[in-house]
């Protein structure tokens, strides 16, 4: 049941982001959904100071590979009321690492 609805939730992304940026050839469409999957879990949405669900354009995962640091967390800013954690590659490299949520609520008085 949780692989069909899985099944179901990307279907729908796939649909949205080829309509939502038809500018992308279905080559770059398919490749950019590979590298969100590949990505998941070292990066995190994080919602400041809303509860509005995230919506992000699928380039904006090629955005996240291009801006790991090897060492430290970087804080992408995307709008005010959006910014993404990306975990650096010391960190998902660790045998006990621990993928992030999708996506989180902050208040802005928990941004560093």
């Amino acid at each position: 049941m949780k692989k069909l609805l899985g099944l179901i939730i990307l279907c729908a992304f796939i649909g949205h982001g080829t309509q939502a940026q038809s500018h992308l050839s279905e080559d770059e469409v398919k490749s950019l959904v590979q590298l969100k999957s590949d990505l998941e879990g070292t990066y995190q949405i994080q919602m400041i100071d809303t509860r509005t669900l995230p919506s992000v354009e699928l380039t904006m995962f090629k955005t996240i590979a291009e801006l790991r640091d090897s060492e430290e967390v970087v804080y992408h800013r995307v709008s005010d009321r959006m910014r993404i954690k990306i975990l650096p590659y010391k960190e998902i490299e660790k045998a006990d690492f621990v993928p992030l949520d999708y996506y989180t609520f902050i208040t802005s008085n928990e941004i560093e």
